[in-house]
């Protein structure tokens, strides 16, 4: 029998929010995972269509009411413009998670914000 689950992928690193060395993708609402931070580390890339694809350069637990797993992907190993469409995706115990997020539709005040 398989189980169902919802879960929600967000983009964290945006300017508004913070800025960091990394972009910076959360998901919440899985349950606890089984595996070490470097087991979900290899298991989780971003990749800007068509070709380029980067593996997660950290992965942190978040617990407690927001609790969740942050993975941060560097921003020197993937650069992104305005234009970009950008894939995330995860294994997360048995679970693959994908998302896929248009940085045009990602601005503050005009400017890219990611």
């Amino acid at each position: 029998m398989e189980s169902e689950f919802t879960c929600t992928v967000r983009w964290e690193s945006a300017r508004p929010l913070r800025d960091t060395n990394h972009y910076v993708v959360s998901v919440t609402g899985l349950p606890t995972p089984r595996q070490e931070p470097e087991e979900l580390r290899q298991f989780a890339s971003l990749a800007k269509k068509p070709d380029t694809s980067v593996h997660a350069a950290r992965v942190d637990l978040r617990e407690g009411s927001t609790a969740g797993i942050l993975y941060g992907f560097s921003k020197s190993d993937l650069v992104l413009s305005g234009t970009d469409e950008v894939e995330f995706s995860a294994r997360v115990r048995s679970l693959i998670v994908i998302a896929q997020f248009l940085l045009k539709e990602m601005r503050c005040r005009q400017e890219l914000a990611v």
